[in-house]
């Protein structure tokens, strides 16, 4: 099974007429779990499976050509090396009843967290020296409500917690929506290694570093 560590972190957010609690969690998945996702997904049967659908489900909307990467869901969901060197913090989304004050979603934290509210994810490796965030991906249907803003926090709080000197991740450069995400969190260019990053996701697409030193 999988197990979600509680965090403090709990956020509103509303789109149109309705409104929502986010809360956000580490997720740890059980290396030993049998039913994992693999290129035609067994039968869902176990709490794990379901999860990691739902994490495949939203890192094939966001990332369709990366499907097969080392950083994909699909890949290390059907991997136990993978998962065991992998972190996870999700943003699960609570619809909040109409009229009730905002205070009143932290009773929705007694809900069990289900896939479907599963909103986004990001993962990381961790050493203790170093974070390297590998993907950051939110359902298209639940963005513009701060999900992946609140997922690199709570990577960069974890790094805090643990005395981690450095944080780094790759992005491509033409995805300017992302590289404004990790600037106003922090993070700057590692501009010494750009060449290294150059066609890093295919022809004529370029990466770079960006890290946040503490």
């Amino acid at each position: 099974m999988f197990s979600l560590t509680s965090r403090d972190d709990i956020d509103m957010s509303s789109s149109g007429e309705r409104r929502f609690a986010t809360f956000v969690r580490d997720v740890r998945l059980d290396v030993d779990d049998a039913d994992v996702i693999r290129d035609s997904p067994p039968t869902v049967t176990s709490e794990t499976a379901k999860l990691l659908e739902r994490l495949v489900e939203i890192d094939d909307a966001c990332f369709p050509s990366d499907a097969g990467g080392v950083a994909s869901a699909r890949s290390w969901a059907s991997s136990p090396r993978l998962r065991r060197a992998t972190r996870l913090v999700a943003a699960y989304d609570v619809e909040v009843e109409p009229g009730l004050p905002s205070s009143a979603a932290r009773s929705t934290r007694s809900h069990p967290e289900d896939p479907s509210r599963l909103a986004a994810f990001a993962s990381y490796t961790a050493s203790s020296m170093c974070f390297e965030i590998t993907k950051v991906a939110c359902d298209p249907s639940r963005r513009r409500r701060g999900h992946a803003r609140r997922l690199v926090a709570a990577i960069l709080n974890e790094a805090r917690r643990r005395n981690v000197k450095r944080v780094a991740l790759r992005v491509e450069i033409a995805n300017r929506a992302a590289v404004a995400l990790y600037e106003s969190a922090g993070f700057v260019e590692d501009t010494s290694r750009k060449r290294a990053h150059e066609e890093y996701y295919g022809p004529g697409r370029h990466g770079t570093v960006y890290e946040r030193l503490f």
